[in-house]
């Protein structure tokens, strides 16, 4: 489970992220935004509120995964269509996850399908990981994917019913320029023969 939601079983009680519940919506800053809260990366021994408990972790610059699924990207794009050692590297990523429901046979998949199940795959597999934004980038589809509002639900009790209703976190743009990184100001200023950044 990478997500806590309402409802989930989390620490021994049931999350409540409905409008007024303990965990709900914007009930400080510290509470979810969204009705969801990340469960990936969490340990839940530590109790945070004692406010002395802490626990170091190593960040994972580079999973196993991402060799196969950089490798199975590379070849699928080299090629006129995917070969079986593309759907094996996809395979070894899926299966471990789904075992044989995940597994897909060779000649399943031209290359613009395989293209978007890597792209899928790779989002799902390293979900909070950092690796979406650099995907993005790299695939050249900011327009598409991050000029779009961010999405929360709203849950509501009354009584014996519930509601939830899909809502407007915030509204976010994304344009060409920001492809790259403008250079900081302090480096124009030492170097003004650098220039900046198309765009910025």
């Amino acid at each position: 489970m990478r997500i806590i939601y309402n409802g989930a079983s989390f620490k021994g009680r049931f999350i409540e992220t409905f409008v007024g519940g303990l965990d709900g919506l914007n009930k400080t800053l510290d509470y979810t935004k969204t009705g969801y809260y990340l469960r990936k990366f969490l340990n839940p021994n530590i109790d945070l509120d004692l406010g002395t408990a802490t626990q170091q972790r190593a960040w994972i610059h580079f999973r196993y995964p991402e060799a196969l699924l950089n490798y199975a990207e590379a070849m699928n794009e080299y090629l006129d269509a995917p070969d079986q050692t593309v759907y094996d590297r996809l395979n070894q990523v899926r299966m471990r996850a789904m075992g044989d429901a995940g597994k897909l046979e060779m000649g399943q998949l031209d290359k613009a399908e395989m293209r978007k199940r890597i792209r899928n795959e790779r989002r799902v597999e390293f979900a909070f990981e950092e690796h979406r934004f650099w995907d993005i980038r790299r695939w050249k589809m900011g327009e598409e994917l991050l000029n779009v509002p961010i999405h929360g639900i709203r849950i509501e009790k009354n009584g014996s019913s519930t509601t939830y209703t899909r809502f407007e976190v915030e509204t976010r743009i994304f344009d060409e320029r920001m492809y790259l990184c403008p250079i900081s100001t302090y480096s124009v200023l030492k170097a003004p023969q650098t220039g900046q950044t198309p765009g910025w």
